[in-house]
C-alpha cells in the first residue's frame, strides 16, 4: 500500500505543506500572528518561556525540531533583537527546506516587520504551490499520537479507535510515536502482552514510571 505525499530533500515525507513562523521571543508573538493571519498554511510557534538561551536548551531544540518536521515546507524565524537567541542559531540547523529570518529592531519596528514577513511568506507560498504529491511507501509515514484531552468516553471510544488505526499503520510498515506516556498508568499488563518482547516492555514500563 502507498500514499501520496510530499518528498523533502532530506528524504522525509510530509502530508501537508505548512509555513512555520517561529517567534524566538514572546515579544514577537503579535507580529508573527499578524504575518500569518491571511495565509491558511501559516502556523505560528512562539517561545513563551524566556528570551534567554542559557538553561533553556530543551525549548531551543523543540523550536528546531518543529522546523524540521516534514509537514513544514518553509520556515520564517523572527526575533525582537534584544534577546539572546539569534535567528541564525535556528536557521543554521535547518538545511532541508527554504528558511528566512529577520530581526524586528533591524527592520524598523512592528509595521515594517509585518510587511516584511508577509512579503516573505507570500514568496514561500508561491514556491509551495509548485510542489506536487508523489507516490510514497507507507514506511515513509511517521504519525504521532497523544492524549487530546480525556473525557468519560475516551477509554471506550476515541482511544481504542486511535489504537486500531495505529495497529493498521504499523502492520503496513509505517511508524507510530506515542507521547504523554504517563497517561498509560494502569495499562501495564495489556502493554506487556502486546510488547514484541520483554525488553521492549521494560522500556515502556520505565518510561511510564519516569
Amino acid at each position: 500500500m502507498k500514499f501520496m505525499g510530499y518528498k523533502r530533500p532530506n528524504g522525509t515525507v510530509g502530508i501537508r505543506n505548512r509555513i512555520l513562523i517561529i517567534a524566538v521571543d514572546e515579544c514577537c508573538d503579535g507580529i508573527a500572528k499578524n504575518i500569518a493571519k491571511n495565509n491558511e498554511n501559516a502556523v505560528v510557534l512562539t517561545n513563551w518561556y524566556t528570551c534567554m538561551l542559557g538553561g533553556n536548551e530543551e525549548t531551543f531544540n523543540q523550536m528546531v525540531a518543529n522546523a524540521q518536521n516534514p509537514n513544514v515546507a518553509s520556515v520564517l524565524v523572527i526575533a525582537m533583537g534584544c534577546g539572546s537567541i539569534l535567528p541564525s542559531q535556528i536557521t543554521s540547523l535547518i538545511s532541508d527546506k527554504p528558511v528566512e529570518s529577520f530581526v524586528v529592531q533591524e527592520v524598523g519596528g512592528t509595521k515594517k516587520s509585518i510587511e516584511t514577513g508577509r512579503n516573505i511568506i507570500n514568496e514561500m507560498q508561491t514556491s509551495i504551490d509548485q510542489l506536487k504529491r508523489v507516490s510514497c511507501e507507507m514506511s515513509d509515514l511517521v504519525v504521532g499520537i497523544k492524549c487530546g484531552g480525556s473525557d468519560t468516553s475516551s477509554g471506550i471510544a476515541s482511544n481504542p479507535s486511535v489504537g486500531a488505526a495505529a495497529d493498521k499503520l504499523i502492520d503496513l510498515g509505517g511508524i507510530c510515536i506515542g507521547g504523554e506516556l504517563f497517561e498509560l498508568q494502569g495499562c501495564e499488563e495489556p502493554l506487556r502482552k502486546r510488547a514484541v518482547n520483554e525488553e521492549v516492555y521494560q522500556k515502556i514500563d520505565r518510561l511510564i514510571n519516569n
